[in-house]
């Protein structure tokens, strides 16, 4: 034990909490459809920080989305460019529209992503695969890609395919750190 000068005049002990703040996890929901609203609102109730990306103005509007601290509903190339991805970013792609979908994997399958999934069927996601192989991504890049999204829980709604995403999501996110 070591006895430390505390600079008070009454000679008294005092006692000091330190309270880690982590950053907020970041989201990015690519698309903005009937699978993208209940994601979004089980990602904001949990505290992320959540970015949505799509080229439908009519439903990717801020009254959809309230709390997204980013929406993007214009260019979606350029969307895609501009959104900040990090190691504590989850990318959740349900567009749903081949083209989109293959556009945001080859915007986000170079970064650092925490997580990076889609949606879809085994041989959408096939052909995918093997574009983006086919590109000259490294192989190791094209494992990362979790798909299709979700844990396997029997989901039908969107509402369950929702709680399905964020609970893979979460699963990830309490893995172990590697050193």
């Amino acid at each position: 034990e070591k006895k430390v000068e505390t600079g008070l005049w009454c000679g008294g002990e005092m006692t000091v909490f330190i309270d880690v703040n982590e950053p907020k996890p970041k989201m990015i929901i690519v698309g903005s459809g009937h699978i993208a609203l209940p994601t979004y609102k089980i990602a904001d109730l949990l505290g992320f920080d959540v970015t949505v990306i799509d080229d439908d103005s009519q439903s990717l509007t801020k009254d959809r989305f309230p709390n997204a601290k980013r929406i993007y509903n214009k260019d979606f190339e350029e969307a895609l460019k501009k959104a900040d991805v990090d190691k504590d970013t989850y990318v959740v792609i349900v567009h749903g529209e081949p083209k989109h979908d293959l556009a945001a994997l080859r915007s986000f399958i170079h970064k650092e992503a925490a997580y990076l999934g889609v949606l879809g069927s085994h041989g959408k996601l096939s052909k995918m695969r093997k574009m983006l192989k086919e590109e000259g991504v490294p192989e190791e890049r094209i494992e990362r890609i979790c798909a299709p999204i979700g844990l396997e829980i029997g989901a039908e709604t969107p509402e369950e395919i929702a709680v399905s995403i964020i609970a893979e999501i979460i699963k990830e996110k309490r893995k172990p750190k590697k050193s």
